[in-house]
């Protein structure tokens, strides 16, 4: 994490997110153009089956983009590592459903209690006999 400041001192960053000390109401666009909190730049964001995601994910892709569907998906993305896309990528665990949005193909790689899984499943077919 770091913070890119521009080279501004505390009280100039408290001021940008605040309008005044009475309202302390945040202006988000100006401070995320003075500085960036996480850098985003190394990751992606898929939307994963969970709950009502799956049902909301299939009408995107079948349906595409409007922005009531996708204030909806909001709770359904999660931003990974490219190193991580792209393995899911290579297992064939994502898909473009709409031109640079991505989505898992199941709930396969998904628990509730971890979250999206990338390495923990083995695909060795040998490991499925009985």
């Amino acid at each position: 994490m770091y913070w890119k400041t521009n080279s501004l001192d505390k009280n100039e960053i408290f001021s940008l997110l605040t309008r005044d000390s009475r309202s302390l109401e945040i202006f988000f666009r100006t401070a995320s153009e003075r500085f960036r909190i996480i850098d985003d730049s190394n990751q992606k964001t898929i939307l994963v089956r969970y709950a009502d995601g799956d049902k909301l994910v299939d009408d995107l892709k079948q349906n595409g983009p409007n922005r009531r569907l996708l204030r909806k998906l909001q709770r359904y993305s999660v931003n990974i590592y490219n190193y991580d896309f792209q393995k899911l990528l290579n297992k064939a665990s994502i898909e473009e459903i709409q031109p640079n949005i991505f989505a898992q193909v199941s709930r396969f790689e998904y628990s509730d209690t971890c979250g999206l899984l990338v390495d923990e499943i083995d695909y060795d077919p040998e490991k499925f006999y009985l």
